[in-house]
């Protein structure tokens, strides 16, 4: 920032600071909509074969030879599991009787085949989530972007807060000169008085006619008590008047809230879901200024909940006093970072992360009629970057939540003849949702005018729910031969989707509103 600016901006602030009580002033961006609720049944396509085929139960022979056997005959399956005959084609026989009502038979040699499928059009199912997600995430033009950049660079936004405390001490300063015990200008010190930053009356940009006053003590080096004479001359008595103002307009202020605020939701809870939220307010009040920031992601997995990340800063910028910050970041619903500071001043950045690895559902269900059970769960890792600065009446806070989450699963079959297992190759959620905040009180002593000057947003990067899951059961069939064994396997596609990919603001405010 440059000088001349900075001492515009000083001039502009000086003698002012709001404390609202007449009125609310309410700015907000859009506004959040409900997430869907109650738990969705997975709707499951069996696939059907040809027409229900006659039953014909398999015999009891030797795999190998086709000659009959005991019940009670050992046979050695290909995974190298030895099971009773009679128990073994009890249940292969059951299975092909329930085979042969959904029009399939063990007998048909196909080896491998899909014969459920979870939602076979989830294109059709899901376009109006994918409209929701793309008019959520705004395209902003490259000159906005920019600005945001630089308006919230760490670097610029340290420098101002340098400044902000530079100009609250001068301020305290010229307040304490202007009390009513010291309304002696003996008593006053005239380099506080001289200074253009604290007395527009001597400030040549503002007091035209200062300007011969000025000339002389430059050009004669008019001494200290000669400059006070000087002062009372140019109505040293604005000053007491500029701070009798600064005090009024504290307590006549309004009271200002800005919020921004948006969910958005996708995919199936009876399967796989995930959302994020993300929450940004600031509030002027009284003797301090508010900023708060919240994001977080979250999933179901088969109808089960799991809050993967939630992020949490908060600011607190009095004018006095030392200023407060929080940051908290919880996973699964359990806190597990925690940082608090206290401090004059604020200029603070740290990033956390933590992997994770949970299951989330245990899982029953049937491929055909092979009933199975199943546990799937979350494995990555989630975490948060951010960034805090803070001055009195001015609040900085930039933080992002992300997580890289994928699914697992391991499951099975408890039956003789054969297993059962499940295959997962799905991101769960892969998110970036950056949140920025920035407020500020702006005074015009010129025109008697108090603002506050703020501007948030949240942009967020997106890649959710791409990928399969499949649930598989096979069984050995008796080929009476050599090789004895066939594998038969049927699948149920619980989960194919090329998932959902979207970048871009959710809200963006840049505003100021008039507080006096």
């Amino acid at each position: 920032m440059s000088k001349l600016r900075l001492q515009q901006r000083t001039i502009a602030l000086l003698f002012a600071l709001i404390y609202p009580t007449l009125g609310v002033v309410t700015l907000s961006a859009r506004a959040q909509e409900e997430e869907p609720s109650g738990n969705a049944q997975t709707e499951v396509n069996v696939i059907k074969g040809d027409a229900q085929k006659t039953f014909e139960p398999f015999e009891l022979k030797d795999p190998a030879t086709g000659n009959p056997i005991s019940a009670d005959q050992k046979l050695t399956l290909p995974d190298g599991r030895e099971v009773n005959a009679g128990e073994y084609y009890a249940e292969l026989n059951r299975f092909e009787q329930e085979f042969n009502q959904l029009g399939y038979s063990l007998r048909d040699k196909v080896g491998e085949r899909t014969i459920q499928e979870s939602i076979s059009r989830d294109q059709e199912r899901f376009s109006p989530q994918i409209q929701k997600m793309q008019e959520a995430h705004q395209q902003l033009d490259i000159n906005t972007i920019n600005q945001l950049r630089q308006r919230f660079d760490f670097n610029s936004v340290q420098q101002e807060v340098l400044q902000q405390v530079q100009l609250e001490q001068e301020i305290l300063r010229a307040r304490d000169a202007a009390k009513p015990g010291n309304v002696n200008p003996g008593q006053i010190d005239p380099g506080r008085v001289f200074n253009p930053r604290l007395n527009p009356a001597i400030n040549p940009a503002i007091n035209p006619s200062i300007n011969p006053a000025i000339n002389k003590i430059k050009q004669f080096k008019i001494p200290v008590k000669d400059r006070i004479d000087i002062r009372d001359r140019f109505q040293f008595s604005d000053i007491v008047k500029q701070v009798a103002w600064e005090q009024q307009s504290r307590d006549q202020a309004k009271p200002a809230t800005y919020y921004g605020e948006r969910s958005l939701w996708f995919g199936d809870k009876s399967r796989f879901y995930a959302y994020l939220n993300a929450r940004v307010d600031i509030s002027a009040s009284g003797r301090a200024t508010q900023v708060n920031a919240e994001g977080k992601t979250g999933a179901y997995l088969f109808n089960n909940h799991a809050q993967m990340v939630r992020a949490t800063a908060n600011l607190q910028a009095p004018d006095t006093g030392d200023l407060l910050a929080r940051v908290n970041v919880s996973v699964l619903g359990r806190s597990i970072y925690d940082r608090q500071l206290k401090a004059p001043k604020l200029q603070y950045s740290d990033s956390y992360t933590i992997p994770l690895n949970q299951t989330i559902a245990e899982y029953r269900f049937a491929v055909g009629p092979i009933p199975m059970k199943a546990s799937f769960g979350v494995r990555g890792a989630v975490g948060v970057r951010y960034a805090l600065a803070a001055a009195p009446r001015y609040a900085y806070a930039k933080t992002t939540p992300f997580t890289n989450i994928q699914v697992y699963g391991e499951g099975g079959a408890d039956i003789v003849v054969g297993g059962a297992g499940v295959g997962v190759s799905l991101t769960l959620l892969n998110d970036e949702l950056e949140l920025g905040a920035k407020a500020n009180i702006r005074t015009d002593f010129q025109n008697r005018k108090v603002f506050l000057d703020t501007n948030f947003y949240a942009y967020n990067k997106l890649d959710a729910l791409s990928g399969n899951v499949y649930a598989y059961a096979y069984i050995y069939r008796p080929d009476f031969g050599i090789p004895p064994w066939t594998k038969e396997q049927w699948n149920w596609t619980i989960w194919n989707w090329k998932g959902f990919q979207q970048e871009g603001y959710l809200f963006n405010v840049n505003e100021s509103v008039a507080l006096l």
